[in-house]
């Protein structure tokens, strides 16, 4: 009967006989197989065809009335009400209204970062070596659990929210000043602690109140793209200086307008390496004589094998210049975002006004109880020791049999290795782009390390040594038989290379 074929399979489907009915007909009428003015079955033919009580039929036939799909007519006939011919393309959309500069910025960013990522789906078959947001070694979702309980256990519900400035002993401020003063050897005063939505928040709160359209910034490369774009964003000018070329640092800090430098010195992020305390001399002297700032990111710190272990800048920093900024994502969870920053009391008053635009009648967050319990507790330091331990046991193992499979193609520093192994081609780019392929035909992939390569559009900038090809391999969400599988795939693809 015409519109009533398809009320079946909505029924199998296990919705309910009058919702049935009326998904039937709507979609017949949604489509175009029942046209405008075309007659629906009367509703006692519906019921008698379908088995139904006349009440359903007719209750289904008054939601599509009510919604202008169909049309009661005098007589007991029902018309269909709808065209579908009528329809507006779907490709019409309202154009976008004139945007700020900064709207203009963010809106181009994005687009081309969509673009930029190297977000190449692979079948079910590939084994991706690729480092993974989630680990498996993160805080266990029963423990945080119980944390968050015992947060909202001890949760004085009718207490005043809390000045930042007046933090006390329970906040995650004061659990974040212990950390840093016993693990870290920074002496923070919790009134100069700030929590922020991670470090990238933190960052591009610094970069904000610092920062004006058309002034320069020095930042590494290779590097983490999000804080180009964070620069970017405010219509900074990103300068680059290549983290490998370890001359370039005193030329581009001699030549440089830049008023604030950006840098990964513990444990730089992608290439693992840290930075030489000459390094740091240098930088924190140029901080001094051109009156620049300094922000110290040590997102990545807390888990390197290597055997250098330098103060932290902020730790050498006698004039105040440099803004120490860390996280908790990497060491509990990728999803908790939480990040902090220290800053000295000349910038506390800007970054509280800026953070009060955004946020300005905001509660303190349960996660950031959950937190301050979990760290004041001792639970969080041997969470990071179990991680280390973890790490120190795999690194030396998967790093010598990925060596046996690709020793020869690639080369990589032991004393760089923690959660990842950042690897540089030793050939062409071609051959690196021919191995790329030939690994994958072999079931097996990584994490391609030109998505963290900038150049500077200044030509005086220009990085010296120029970038080899790079691969970064993930050791932590990698269990020994699946590590093992993926080189022994390597290796195959290396003996077909060779064969070229």
């Amino acid at each position: 009967m015409n519109g009533l074929s398809g009320y079946h399979t909505w029924l199998a489907q296990g919705f309910g006989k009058e919702e049935s009915l009326y998904r039937c007909l709507k979609e017949q009428i949604l489509d175009g197989r029942l046209k405008q003015r075309d007659v629906l079955p009367s509703t006692r033919e519906a019921a008698r065809a379908l088995q139904l009580s006349r009440g359903t039929v007719i209750t289904a036939y008054d939601r599509l009335r009510a919604e202008g799909l169909a049309l009661a007519q005098q007589g007991g006939y029902t018309l269909v009400a709808y065209s579908a011919e009528d329809r507006a393309p779907k490709e019409q959309q309202a154009p976008l209204p004139r945007l700020s500069g900064f709207g203009e910025r963010v809106l181009a960013l994005k687009r081309n970062e969509g673009i930029s990522r190297d977000l190449v789906k692979h079948e079910n078959n590939i084994l991706d070596l690729s480092p993974q947001e989630c680990t498996g070694l993160e805080l266990s979702r029963e423990t945080w659990q119980r944390w968050m309980r015992e947060a909202v256990r001890e949760f004085a519900w009718q207490k005043k929210r809390m000045n930042p400035l007046e933090a006390d002993e329970s906040s995650l401020e004061a659990a974040i000043e212990l950390h840093l003063m016993r693990h870290r050897g920074v002496e923070a005063h919790r009134s100069n602690i700030r929590v922020t939505r991670g470090s990238q928040e933190a960052i591009m709160l610094l970069v904000q109140a610092l920062i004006n359209p058309g002034e320069r910034v020095l930042i590494e490369t290779p590097g983490y793209a999000g804080i180009r774009y964070i620069v970017e964003s405010v219509g900074g000018i990103p300068e680059y200086y290549n983290v490998q070329d370890s001359n370039q640092l005193e030329d581009i800090l001699s030549i440089t307008t830049a008023k604030l430098m950006i840098l990964t010195p513990n444990r730089q992020f992608p290439t693992g390496a840290t930075m030489e305390w000459q390094q740091r001399s240098q930088v924190l002297r140029w901080a001094e004589e051109q009156d620049a700032l300094i922000i110290e990111d040590d997102f990545d710190s807390d888990f390197g094998l290597g055997s250098k272990r330098y103060e932290l800048l902020q730790s050498m920093d006698r004039s105040e210049r440099v803004l120490y900024v860390g996280s908790f994502s990497r060491t509990i969870h990728p999803t908790l975002r939480l990040g902090y920053m220290v800053i000295p009391s000349r910038l506390v008053p800007i970054i509280d006004a800026i953070r009060g635009v955004y946020h300005r009648y905001e509660a303190i967050p349960m996660e950031e109880r959950a937190l301050a319990l979990f760290m004041r507790s001792g639970a969080y330091e041997r969470h990071l020791c179990r991680i280390r331990r973890i790490i120190s046991q795999r690194a030396p193992l998967y790093s010598e049999r990925l060596s046996q499979a690709i020793g020869s193609l690639m080369e990589w520093k032991p004393d760089h290795i923690a959660l990842h192994i950042y690897a540089e081609w030793k050939g062409s780019p071609s051959s690196y782009a021919a191995f790329k392929q030939l690994a994958l035909s072999h079931g097996v992939s990584w994490k391609d390390g030109s998505i963290y390569e900038h150049l500077s559009c200044d030509h005086k900038l220009e990085p010296t040594m120029p970038f080899r090809p790079s691969a970064l391999f993930g050791l932590a969400h990698m269990n020994q038989a699946e590590w093992e599988l993926g080189c022994q795939r390597l290796r195959l693809a290396a003996q077909s290379m060779s064969s070229f």
